[in-house]
């Protein structure tokens, strides 16, 4: 019987219903903070209702910071419904500080290169706006900057070709002099191998998939939950999940039980009993590096060079599921389906930084 690896956390997560925001007729109104994990909180409450109205607002307007991964779930969100045929419009925040987040991550040009919509006929007129984006700051200034934005990137895999010359392009300039001689401060020789390694398969697993599009954006410098600077580096794809791309070895699946835990926020983590997805349990053997080594070895690259090399995280956000792989336990989440369901894949990896 194939099995969950030893030490995954597997949860089940439920929306208190009691606790669903009140949508405004069809608004849906983003936290002040707009980082992933709050994100994912109110779109757990919105429920169906997302794919479900003709016309929606989201609203941003009392957002006052955002983070990569966050903008990165925002716009998978709005590709969500345009591809159903669904209008959305924006919102945009009141705060300038989070406008000018907005215009250092290069918000409207990403919204604009996804969605193939003039970013006015997007945007709502609330005398708010979005600056013009300012000439990328040079790698050699991380050195002295608290935390670095790498704005958000559009690609579009039109070909496996073209997948191969991008994934080589970005590996080499990740291993550029500039890039790795910052690196190197926090990370020492291993450096070379964030190019190398992590860029080459993140960018490869997209290029194997039915993906058409990919967008990326990193932090460097990003303060973690336990005060922890760490780098930040954030992939979405539209392609197929990353769950239909691993070699099921066949049998049977299981799972550890987690006893229920009462969280903060509109979430609670409920007991749960049935067997986990055996494509869940595949990909995480895989990146763990137990499974059998036919398995896409890809992914465990990835997972190696994050965790064991970098003492770092990956996690894959891909249809209703969450697998957080890192170096102290794994995660499986489960959230309802079509509650959190997301378009593509988003893989997020943390690596923290020495000093």
């Amino acid at each position: 019987m194939f099995s969950a690896p030893s030490g995954v956390i597997v949860e089940q997560i439920t929306a208190e219903f009691g606790m669903r925001p009140r949508l405004d007729a069809d608004v849906l109104n983003l936290p002040a903070r707009g980082v992933l994990g709050e994100l994912e909180h109110t779109w757990l409450n919105c429920g169906p209702q997302w794919l479900q109205h003709d016309r929606y607002v989201l609203d941003m307007s009392g957002c006052t910071s955002f983070d990569a991964a966050g903008l990165i779930y925002i716009l998978s969100r709005l590709t969500q419904r345009r591809r159903q045929g669904l209008q959305t419009l924006l919102r945009l925040p009141d705060s300038s500080r989070a406008l000018d987040l907005l215009t250092r991550w290069r918000f409207q040009q990403a919204a604009t290169d996804l969605l193939d919509i003039p970013f006015d006929q997007l945007a709502l007129p609330n005398g708010s706006t979005i600056g013009r984006p300012q000439p990328a700051r040079s790698w050699t200034s991380l050195a002295t900057l608290p935390t670095q934005l790498f704005p958000i990137e559009t690609f579009y895999l039109d070909s496996s070709e073209f997948g191969h010359t991008l994934t080589a392009h970005q590996v080499e300039r990740w291993r550029s002099g500039h890039i790795s001689a910052v690196l190197r401060k926090q990370l020492s020789s291993a450096a070379l191998q964030i190019g190398t390694h992590i860029i080459h398969e993140a960018y490869s697993l997209a290029s194997r998939s039915t993906a058409g599009i990919m967008q990326t954006a990193a932090e460097y410098g990003t303060p973690t939950a336990v005060g922890r600077r760490s780098l930040v580096i954030v992939f979405w794809d539209d392609g197929d999940s990353v769950l239909d791309r691993v070699s099921v070895p066949g049998g049977g699946t299981a799972s550890e039980i987690v006893p229920p835990i009462e969280r903060g926020g509109p979430l609670k983590i409920a007991e749960r009993t049935e067997p986990l997805d055996e494509r869940v349990s595949t990909l995480v053997a895989t990146v763990s590096g137990s499974s059998d080594p036919s398995v896409y070895s890809g992914l465990r690259t990835l997972g190696n060079t994050v965790r064991d090399i970098f003492r770092g995280e990956v996690s894959f956000r891909t249809q209703n599921q969450v697998i957080t792989l890192g170096v102290r336990k794994n995660q499986v989440q489960t959230y309802p389906e079509q509650s959190l369901d997301i378009c593509g894949n988003i893989l997020i990896i943390a690596i923290p930084l020495t000093v």
